[in-house]
């Protein structure tokens, strides 16, 4: 073992300005129901994003173009910008967030080795309105994701173990490094969302 990375990939080279192309590297998800009002209030400068309605979530991606900011603007569907910056290269990155659907499911981490609670993140609005244990879900990367890496910020609370698993029996589990349903059977993950269209993203 060379490096202690997890996921390795090479990106594809971007075409050249002009083409109104880029590459997706990152697209993080922040469902609003997993949001929470137990946080820390930070003490270094924020960019504050606003949530989107029920049963939505805010999408977060970050493009690399070789296009300018205005023009690499120009590709985004639904998105708002929020921040840019052209890199040593010349190579223009461009943050920016979209509102987009979103179905979930109770998840379920149950107590064991070290843990001895239940962490439970459900997909409802009204279990609980504080959420203080983040989960950060990376869905690995396959064919069809271009460079983007995709994962997924969940919200969740503690309960004694055995209980999270009365309260929420359909639950999909989480292990180690699986998402079980309630059967035990291995589930997939979702395709991100983008708000680029298809000819904006190299492949």
């Amino acid at each position: 073992m060379t490096d202690r990375v997890i996921e390795k990939w090479q990106r594809v080279a971007l075409p050249p300005r002009g083409e109104g192309k880029g590459s997706l590297l990152l697209s993080v998800s922040f469902p609003t129901a997993h949001l929470s009002s137990d946080v820390a209030v930070p003490t270094k400068p924020v960019i504050w994003i606003a949530p989107s309605g029920i049963d939505r979530s805010k999408i977060v991606q970050l493009l690399l173009t070789n296009e300018t900011v205005e023009a690499a603007t120009a590709l985004l569907k639904d998105g708002s910008v929020l921040a840019s910056h052209i890199i040593p290269h010349g190579e223009t990155l461009i943050l920016f967030a979209f509102d987009s659907d979103w179905v979930g499911h109770d998840l379920v981490m149950p107590a064991g080795f070290h843990e001895p609670d239940d962490f439970v993140f459900p997909a409802d609005t009204q279990s609980m309105t504080t959420r203080p244990i983040r989960l950060t879900i990376f869905r690995p990367v396959r064919d069809g994701d271009g460079d983007c890496l995709n994962c997924e910020e969940l919200g969740g609370y503690r309960l004694p173990a055995g209980e999270a698993s009365v309260r929420f029996p359909d639950a999909h589990r989480l292990s180690r490094n699986l998402v079980l349903d309630h059967r035990g059977n291995s589930l997939g993950l979702p395709p991100a969302t983008s708000a680029l269209p298809g000819s904006a993203k190299s492949r």
